[in-house]
């Protein structure tokens, strides 16, 4: 009996300990001017993904806010920056014995306007679809031995297939560079360079309108004789229209996987099935004059675009949500 009271006086002296040094603290963000935008994250590099995909920053809120927090420790600390555009960023650390009245005097920054892009420009405009990005994957094995097989025979037959849906629903709002003659940008028929790729996807929907300077293809453009030439030629940039860069990640189950899974949640009543099929697409319009990105929206998708049947209902999503931008 002793041995069992021992142990569990142990536990409770851990269990104590522990919560002693968990502290839940709530900021109050203000900044000067207001309205900048408060990102709260782990990693010192806001724009960095060491923490999985998107997981660095935890949430974000406009000024004046209220920002809740809970430490694990005293040595537990976050990073709070503040964005505002025409603003230099200024960056917090703080931990669970920081004051909780934090003020970011921001930096105005000479020669970069505060104003925002209106919104209201999008409305009845006309967008021109760039090649679209589209990775398809396969999501193999089950339990712990589980995978992703990109699949360059399966994405470059969705793409195709999409751009023919796109191009048959003739909507007058929407075009394609690839497939009219007169108006091909041919330095880049089948593809974006990785530059411009990896530019766009760095791109935070979130905090789009409250970056320093407003994100900007046109530094990358002038790298590439063709493309730039491509893109200011286009009868688009006379008209103050818009280009259109669509990136999506599609994933499929194999059979064996699914098999798989149901066998796992059969022989055990903890094992919760993982089905992540569906299709990730993220939007990025593209001011066609100025090059500035304007505007961005990432949407999830249940339907496989694997599936023609699926692949329309994609499309027909996308063409809708450009007409009633």
């Amino acid at each position: 009996m002793k041995k069992v009271f021992f142990k569990s006086t142990n536990t409770f002296l851990i269990t104590t300990l522990l919560l002693s040094s968990c502290a839940t603290r709530n900021f109050v963000c203000n900044s000067v001017p207001e309205h900048a935008l408060i990102s709260v994250h782990r990693n010192p590099d806001l724009n960095t993904t060491s923490f999985g995909p998107y997981s660095n920053v935890l949430f974000t809120s406009e000024t004046p806010a209220n920002v809740k927090l809970q430490f694990m420790g005293k040595s537990d600390k976050y990073y709070l920056t503040a964005e505002k555009r025409g603003y230099l960023p200024i960056t917090k650390v703080i931990n669970k014995d920081s004051s909780l009245n934090k003020t970011f005097n921001l930096q105005k920054i000479d020669g970069v306007s505060e104003a925002i892009y209106p919104a209201e420009n999008l409305k009845s405009a006309t967008f021109y679809l760039l090649p679209p990005k589209i990775n398809f994957l396969y999501h193999k094995g089950s339990g712990g031995f589980q995978r992703y097989e990109y699949s360059d025979k399966d994405s470059k037959k969705i793409k195709e297939d999409f751009m023919k849906d796109i191009s048959a629903k003739n909507k007058p709002f929407l075009y394609l560079l690839n497939v009219d003659g007169k108006n091909a940008c041919k330095a880049y028929k089948d593809s974006l360079p990785n530059e411009i790729i990896n530019y766009l996807s760095d791109i935070s929907a979130k905090r789009l309108n409250y970056y320093a300077k407003p994100p900007s293809l046109d530094s990358l453009v002038r790298k590439c004789g063709d493309i730039r030439d491509a893109l200011q030629n286009h009868p688009a940039v006379n008209n103050h229209q818009y280009f259109v860069c669509m990136s999506a990640k599609c994933i499929s189950q194999t059979a064996g996987r699914v098999v798989g899974e149901i066998f796992l949640t059969a022989a055990s009543s903890s094992h919760i099935p993982t089905m992540d099929t569906g299709t990730t697409l993220t939007l990025y319009i593209i001011d066609a004059k100025t090059l500035e990105v304007v505007h961005v929206n990432t949407t999830f998708y249940k339907q496989n675009m694997a599936k023609p049947e699926d692949l329309k209902e994609v499309n027909d999503a996308v063409t809708n949500y450009l007409s009633n931008l």
